[in-house]
């Protein structure tokens, strides 16, 4: 349970104290005539008035019209995770990842997301490469601490296990 309240906090930090997307992110988002800024107020106001729903049908309008950028995807994957659907979510990151490589914010939320459901070796993984993309990167730092303490805590539960 600590997991998925820190997962859910972690989420609500990255979307409301941090940008998602670089200033090169941003500036293609704009070239591809998407107003992410607009998008993302637009669903997640639907999905904090509990209208989930209404926030994915936005978001699927738009990867229908440009199903080849990642935002729409990125987006959505966010609203699962606040609906706390975390295989969703998932499967959004990973369209994320495989239309921008080289988006480390896509890996640190699939390492969220990875956490959440208890991979944590799988968020590590995913932490390693958006440090690696994105080495000044405080957040994914914090990130990766929070998995290598669940890590630790996960190994030290398993020896108390063994031993009792």
């Amino acid at each position: 349970m600590k997991l998925k309240s820190f997962a859910l906090f972690m989420f609500v930090f990255v979307t409301c104290a941090a940008s998602h997307l670089s200033a090169h992110d941003k500036k293609e988002a704009k070239q591809e005539n998407i107003n992410y800024d607009e998008l993302k107020k637009r669903a997640f106001a639907s999905a904090k008035a509990g209208n989930s729903d209404k926030a994915i049908l936005e978001i699927e309008g738009i990867i229908a019209q440009q199903p080849e950028s990642p935002w729409g995807y990125k987006l959505r994957g966010n609203i699962f995770f606040y609906m706390k659907n975390y295989e969703l979510a998932l499967k959004d990151f990973d369209k994320v990842v495989k239309l921008r490589p080289a988006c480390a914010n896509a890996y640190v939320d699939r390492a969220i997301a990875l956490m959440a459901i208890g991979d944590l070796n799988g968020a590590r993984a995913n932490i390693e490469r958006a440090i690696e993309l994105k080495p000044m990167s405080a957040f994914a730092y914090c990130v990766r601490e929070k998995i290598y303490l669940e890590m630790a805590q996960s190994k030290a539960d398993s020896k108390s296990k063994k031993s009792g």
